[in-house]
């Protein structure tokens, strides 16, 4: 029986490395793994063979996916009909967006005007396209809940900034006392800027949806694509052929 060159342990012939010290004792050019038995049966992995990296995981989609995954009629309207009509759908989102843009202002009329300005010419092709019923029987149920919305709003934001904000009592004092106390005038500034802040920040929480939901519209519009709009899918009014 040989014995290991470097350790002296003894080993049956044919074998690669030494079960004790791990050493090489059949001459060869293989690198042994100290303190780990060989086994003269296994298989070795040639050098340079490229490491087979793991299997990505497949993850499910995500929140705005799903809030995006809508149903897509575009193959049953025709691409065409869109392609021809993609000017006047933009029109038609523009004109609730104007509506929402200007009803942010003091100058609320001028909404009312822009939305029946820029719906003429999408209100004239509704006939003859598909794909403007479509898009317009989506901004029919998209527009009424920018309505509700604003009048949900409207009333949350206007209680809390009147809650907050100084009154007109308050306001004339500030000034007379500016005169004299610069620290209770501040005050009351402070007091209405904060009362705005507020009522903006639940203005926009009350708008998230309705605009998200026009958002994702008219994405779909740019991209050609007749695709349903998220959370009114299911209760828009059904285009016509």
């Amino acid at each position: 029986m040989p014995f290991c060159p470097k350790c002296g342990t003894e080993y049956q012939e044919g074998t690669k490395f030494c079960g004790k010290c791990g050493e090489n004792v059949d001459g060869s050019s293989a690198t042994a793994i100290p303190g780990a038995t060989t086994d003269a049966n296994a298989t070795s992995i040639p050098a340079g063979t490229p490491a087979v990296a793991p299997a990505p995981v497949k993850q499910g989609p995500g929140f705005f996916e799903k809030l995006t995954a809508t149903k897509d009629y575009t193959d049953e309207i025709g691409l065409d009909d869109i392609k021809q009509n993609k000017v006047m759908a933009i029109l038609a989102f523009c004109a609730v967006f104007a509506y929402i843009v200007f009803s942010w202002t003091t100058v609320g009329i001028l909404g009312i005007i822009a939305f029946a300005g820029l719906m003429v010419a999408p209100i004239l092709k509704y006939k003859e396209s598909a794909y403007i019923r479509f898009v317009m029987s989506q901004l029919y149920v998209a527009f009424f809940g920018v309505l509700l919305f604003s009048l949900l709003d409207g009333a949350i934001s206007g209680f809390f900034y009147n809650l907050i904000a100084p009154s007109a009592m308050d306001i004339i004092d500030a000034e007379l006392a500016g005169l004299f106390d610069k620290a209770a005038a501040a005050g009351v500034v402070l007091r209405q800027v904060f009362a705005n802040l507020v009522a903006w920040i639940i203005h926009l929480v009350f708008m998230a949806i309705p605009i998200f939901t026009l958002v994702v519209g008219f994405i779909n519009v740019i991209k050609e694509k007749a695709k349903g709009m998220p959370f009114i899918e299911k209760i828009k009014v059904t285009f016509e052929k």
